[in-house]
């Protein structure tokens, strides 16, 4: 299962979970990847491949808080 978390002071935790076609056990995690992007304002997310091609951000269904 995807992880998306912050950790607070600019840190995150990410688990990208299962890279499979079907994930019967949670079909929202199927096929995601994260992307993490650094400059003048560093920015990650969790992403998920559609079965129609299209690409969703799914951190919002995957985002924790920090324990």
């Amino acid at each position: 299962m995807p992880i998306y978390q912050e950790l607070g002071d600019g840190q995150y935790y990410l688990n990208t979970g299962t890279w499979v076609d079907h994930n019967t056990d949670s079909p929202e995690a199927a096929r995601t990847f994260a992307v993490i992007t650094t400059g003048k304002k560093d920015t990650t997310a969790l992403y998920s491949y559609g079965e129609d091609g299209t690409i969703k951000d799914v951190s919002a269904l995957f985002s924790k808080k920090a324990e």
